[in-house]
């Protein structure tokens, strides 16, 4: 006899308890496969939301270092820039004491060895 023949109890007639009893692993073994499927991408999506939290907190302006350090570095550029600008306003009012230089054409002058 074959190994089917003994499994659908062919001759004792014991086919409807095989059937049920593999129906019921069959089903047993889906829902194990697919609770894998569904822990690994539930695994998935929390590192994703743990990444996710990671840069949201170099975002954050609260945090020290990430976006808090550069935002910092530029306010001091900001004032370093705005201390140079009237370090430079100030050396043009000590400049505007001194004669200004003539703008637009220049007049031709007559130098000192034209002869009368």
């Amino acid at each position: 006899m074959s190994v089917l023949a003994y499994y659908f109890g062919w001759p004792a007639g014991a086919v409807w308890s095989n059937l049920l009893a593999s129906a019921i692993c069959g089903i047993l073994i889906w829902w194990r496969l697919r609770v894998r499927m569904i822990t690994h991408h539930l695994e998935q999506m929390a590192q994703r939301d743990q990444h996710h939290a990671e840069h949201m907190n170099a975002l954050s302006l609260d945090t020290p270092g990430g976006l808090a350090a550069v935002m910092d570095e530029v306010r001091r550029a900001v004032t370093a820039a705005e201390s140079a600008h009237e370090d430079i306003k100030a050396l043009g009012v000590i400049g505007a004491k001194a004669k200004t230089p003539r703008r637009g054409a220049t007049e031709l002058r007559k130098t000192g060895d034209a002869k009368p």
